[in-house]
């Protein structure tokens, strides 16, 4: 996709081109990335983003309702949950990188002589 763009002048990155599933799975795969989002085990982090590509996919192509019982609902909460955490994470963590980003370009670098 990012290859067909460019070749038509499309200004676009990488980022631009993946999916919700490829970057649940770099957020999963990448220790650096997991470590400042604030999953330090690539278990746990598995276990907190399992089922957000499913409930994507089922808000966005459904196909029959999303609520069809009490498990349905419960399930529906659960993923809504996991969700809402990832996002405080990740806002947390993008927090944190402009902060640090301050305190750099805040930083006195004249050398002592």
């Amino acid at each position: 996709m990012l290859r067909e763009k460019r070749k038509h002048d499309v200004d676009i990155s990488l980022a631009d081109c993946l999916n919700l599933g490829d970057m649940l799975e770099l957020l999963e795969r990448d220790k650096e990335l997991r470590s400042t989002v604030g999953y330090h085990a690539r278990g746990s982090c598995q276990k907190e983003l399992s089922g957000l590509e499913l409930l994507r996919n089922n808000v966005m192509h459904p196909s029959s309702s999303l609520v069809n019982n009490y498990d349905c609902i419960m399930t529906l909460r659960e993923r809504k949950e996991k969700l809402q955490r990832t996002i405080d994470c990740i806002e947390s963590a993008i927090e944190h990188l402009k902060q640090a980003d301050r305190e750099y370009l805040s930083k006195d670098w004249r050398l002592s002589a």
